[in-house]
């Protein structure tokens, strides 16, 4: 998958799992999108982990977790990476800064940022 793709691919998708290694500087989410009957998995790796933000002004649980809007962002030089912020139901925000991103156990390659919402 290149990175045009990327947050068409993955906009509306639910998050089924998260883990963090902060000895690795790793964090990898499996995500689920089923659309008009067809599911796809993914698997989504940040390597080189920068920074990692989530705010949620409501700490009452959800039955899942879905992304409603994504914006990923190639930062140039010297701190060569990617940007990616993930709205979470319209109210909640996950924010990676990483230098490398993997998808499917393929590294995303550089084709243009991104941007897309769910209507």
């Amino acid at each position: 998958m290149d990175s045009s793709s990327f947050c068409q691919s993955l906009c509306e998708a639910r998050i089924l799992g998260l883990a963090l290694d902060l000895g690795q500087k790793r964090l990898s989410m499996s995500l689920e999108r089923n659309e008009a009957g067809v599911v796809q998995l993914f698997a989504i790796e940040a390597r080189g982990l920068r920074a990692l933000e989530y705010s949620d002004p409501d700490a009452a649980p959800w039955d899942h977790v879905e992304l409603t809007e994504i914006t990923l962002q190639h930062l140039p030089a010297p701190e060569e990476g990617w940007h990616l912020s993930a709205n979470l139901w319209d109210v909640s925000e996950l924010s990676v800064e990483c230098e490398a991103l993997w998808i499917d156990g393929v590294l995303l390659q550089y084709t243009g940022d991104c941007h897309h919402g769910a209507p």
